[in-house]
């Protein structure tokens, strides 16, 4: 399970944030070590660009926020190098 929640979850290791302390354009480091950026729009709130549908779900070990779309991590940018002729 552990593995399944870090592929498919953005994981606040240390924060309970119930939706009402979330304030808007917020940066939250996950985990993973992606930034997530929250947005409250029309009293809708988004975590990244997905929408949570189920804020404030308790479970043993802090709280959940059911979302419409996956949070995917930023992949790091790798710079190609040509192979130097001679």
């Amino acid at each position: 399970m552990q593995t399944t929640a870090n592929e498919h979850c953005a994981v606040i290791n240390g924060t309970v944030a119930y939706s009402t302390s979330l304030a808007n354009n917020t940066q939250i480091k996950s985990m993973q070590g992606s930034l997530l950026t929250i947005t409250i729009l029309n009293g809708s709130v988004y975590v990244n660009s997905a929408k949570v549908v189920t804020p404030d779900v308790l479970v043993a070990n802090g709280v959940v926020h059911v979302i419409d779309a996956y949070v995917l991590p930023r992949l790091p940018r790798f710079k190609l190098h040509s192979p130097q002729s001679s």
